[in-house]
């Protein structure tokens, strides 16, 4: 658990450099948010075989923070698209 707020702290980093950047460049973005998820997934594979020995506890560990990193990523493509295509201020 420790990790997954290493790794929020991270994302929320990487976030901020893509809401300042990614304007002009699209593609720069998203290889952002992918950079970021693939960091993540070593991180928890590091971390998760430092906190359980080998085994099911190890492979939840690793399942759950995965699951997190690609959900971060997720929402970072999120901002990415919202910067390419910015919602509309209108109301219906």
């Amino acid at each position: 658990m420790v990790a997954g707020v290493g790794l929020t702290a991270l994302l929320l980093s990487q976030v901020g450099t893509i809401q300042a950047d990614a304007g002009r460049d699209f593609p720069r973005c998203v290889q952002s948010c992918n950079e970021t998820r693939t960091a993540c997934k070593l991180q928890c594979d590091g971390d998760c075989d430092l906190m359980f020995p080998p085994g099911a506890e190890q492979k939840a560990c690793n399942f759950d923070c995965d699951a997190s990193c690609t959900d971060n990523s997720q929402e970072c493509k999120v901002i990415c698209q919202n910067i390419k295509n910015p919602p509309s201020d209108e109301e219906p």
